[in-house]
């Protein structure tokens, strides 16, 4: 789980107005619902703006006055995209929640949704809108599923100072999420943390100056191949990457890799063994990363703990880069 919070300081809010977003079949639904039992919000459904009984589609203006009336009130949870109104809901919510999940897992899901409850109408659609199949939709899913996801993505980056944005990449954190609202755990009070920075575009100089708390850097022979190995195991996001240097982020954390030649005048490569593992001491944990989902990516390898339950709350495992750094994929259990 990706919580990217872009107030500064740690003052604690509360949540009025919520926006879910991911594209379809990320089970927008499911949460917004779940959130609206357990704070009390108003649940409005994009769909029942969408359609009236019958599968007949509103026309765009009648869309927009519905989608702004209830944008307007003061509380609630909008699940769900409108195009025509998105830049005014952005800039009321105080709490963005987007879904990020494969084509793979949300076509499954509709398929399985559809099944389900084939012939009625679901929680979130009109009465009179049974469950069918539609070639024109799963045409859509297809069609949509680079860009919706950037557009999202987009949203997230232009989200207010204000605003505690929630960045879910799995159904493992989506349930470990909404595990934890329903205990008490986070409830209504979000706490924001730090902007979201434009990794690609910033300068080297207010990259440096940005920078707070602790920081790491890695040295590597590679950087191109480290690089390599945390997007396709962790599916970490590479900014800047080079022959020399390379920005790692994972949620509201970054740190960076620098080629061995790039240390020429700095005593740490005195340090560095001239064989693997580099690592060695050093353990580096991606909490929010399904260790299940990393290991089943992991086959070329070495995996030195398979995924298990431990006593301090997180399920992990622990896979080696190929110069032996030891990352840690982590998420919260409840057993």
């Amino acid at each position: 789980m990706m919580r990217l919070g872009n107030s500064e300081g740690d003052r604690e809010k509360k949540m009025k107005r919520a926006m879910i977003i991911g594209r379809p079949g990320s089970g927008k639904s499911t949460p917004a619902r779940m959130l609206g039992t357990r704070t009390g919000l108003p649940v409005v459904h994009v769909d029942h703006i969408h359609w009236m009984p019958g599968w007949v589609e509103r026309d765009k203006p009648g869309k927009v006055v519905l989608a702004l009336e209830a944008q307007n009130r003061d509380v609630w949870i909008f699940e769900g995209g409108l195009g025509a109104t998105k830049e005014h809901r952005l800039s009321r919510c105080d709490t963005l929640i987007n879904l990020v999940f494969s084509l793979w897992l949300r076509a499954w899901r509709v398929f399985k949704r559809t099944v389900t409850h084939y012939g009625k109408s679901r929680p979130d659609l009109p009465e009179g809108c049974p469950e069918h199949f539609s070639l024109e939709f799963w045409k859509w899913i297809w069609d949509t599923r680079r860009t919706n996801r950037e557009a999202n993505l987009r949203w997230m980056a232009e989200a207010g100072r204000d605003v505690a944005v929630y960045h879910f990449r799995s159904a493992r954190q989506v349930r470990a999420f909404l595990a934890d609202v329903w205990a008490g755990l986070v409830p209504q009070t979000l706490i924001p943390q730090r902007r979201v920075m434009d990794y690609d575009n910033i300068s080297a100089g207010d990259f440096g100056r940005s920078l707070t708390g602790v920081g790491v850097n890695l040295l590597t022979r590679d950087v191109r191949v480290l690089a390599a190995f945390l997007a396709e195991v962790f599916g970490l996001k590479i900014h800047r990457l080079s022959n020399d240097f390379a920005i790692i982020a994972h949620g509201n954390v970054v740190f960076q890799l620098h080629g061995d030649g790039t240390f020429h005048a700095n005593p740490l490569p005195q340090l560095i063994p001239e064989n693997p593992p580099r690592g060695g001491g050093a353990q580096f944990y991606l909490f929010g990363i399904d260790p299940d989902d990393a290991v089943a990516k992991a086959s070329d390898h070495m995996v030195i703990e398979q995924p298990a339950n431990k006593p301090h709350g997180l399920r992990e495992a622990t896979i080696l880069s190929p110069e032996g750094y030891a990352f840690s994929p982590a998420v919260p259990h409840h057993g």
